[in-house]
């Protein structure tokens, strides 16, 4: 296998590392960046190769210096970037889990920086961050977010765990023969009251890498409703962070449809969080009554 250390790449003429894995061109063997490549679509030597021309690596007075790993290549490069004022890619040009940051940034209702560098880091494999709010507010925060079958199934699941305690409050107030005793409905909370904890905690590591993956889900349905053909002529984006030169034929309705399809919602919120509430509670009350006859 050869040897590409050192050598530049054609596109962003930045050389290669050692643990750099690059698209050779089948043609000429001119070797790319994946995400260069991606970016442009095909060899910048086409024209030449029905001349016969092949690839050789350019003559540099001086040896490359010792390759650092490619995680501190790639932070090296982005900061270089940032400090030289390069033109950044477009949002349009940037993809995520197969739809562009434009996208994401329009259904989510606007992302700030941090947000957005934390989703690249997901994408990238990444899945732990931690959000607070996520973890104490949930289900309301997923109802908040507009995912209300997640909210919805999460309720369903505090109330399962806080059903030992209801039990115990339920025959203090109303009275009657408990079918547990005082003993078991202690051990039982404390269990419970654990797996609670840990759920909450769970909740607040992988919260947004799911929400990441249900937007990118629900942004491809869109487009393919709206335009079924914005990915043609474009190599297939991958399941992953990656570079293209954008997609073709979405309209401002679609962006507007996306804005109103995952804005986050108060209103939402309440509304779905009230109707979660008043089935959840007369589903328990007439449980109650029917099991206690």
């Amino acid at each position: 296998m050869t040897d590409f250390t050192g050598a530049p790449c054609p596109v962003c003429k930045k050389n290669f590392f050692k643990d750099d894995r690059p698209v050779i061109c089948p043609d000429c063997g001119a070797p790319y960046h994946r995400d260069c490549y991606s970016q442009k679509g095909s060899c910048v030597f086409s024209d030449a190769h029905k001349s016969g021309f092949v690839w050789e690596r350019p003559v540099s007075a001086e040896p490359p210096s010792e390759p650092m790993n490619s995680a501190e290549a790639k932070l090296l490069s982005e900061i270089i970037d940032i400090f030289e004022n390069k033109q950044a890619l477009s949002p349009e040009e940037r993809f995520i889990f197969g739809v562009s940051e434009k996208e994401l940034i329009f259904f989510q209702g606007g992302i700030n920086p941090l947000r957005l560098t934390r989703y690249r880091k997901i994408a990238s494999g990444q899945k732990i961050s931690f959000n607070v709010f996520a973890g104490l507010l949930s289900p309301y925060y997923m109802f908040y977010s507009r995912m209300r079958v997640a909210g919805a199934v999460f309720s369903l699941i505090s109330f399962l765990l806080a059903l030992p305690g209801t039990l115990n409050i339920y025959f203090s107030v109303f009275g009657g023969v408990s079918p547990f005793t005082t003993e078991e409905l202690r051990e039982t909370i404390a269990v419970v009251n654990f797996f609670s904890f840990a759920f909450t905690i769970a909740i607040a590591l992988f919260y947004d890498y799911f929400y990441l993956r249900w937007s990118a889900y629900k942004i491809k349905l869109m487009r393919n409703f709206f335009c079924p053909n914005a990915l043609d002529g474009r190599p297939e984006i991958p399941d992953a962070p990656s570079v293209s030169s954008g997609l073709s034929g979405l309209s401002e309705d679609y962006f507007r449809s996306l804005r109103d399809a995952g804005k986050p919602s108060l209103l939402y919120m309440l509304l779905d969080s009230m109707a979660v509430t008043a089935a959840l509670t007369l589903i328990s009350y007439f449980a109650i009554h029917l099991w206690l006859q």
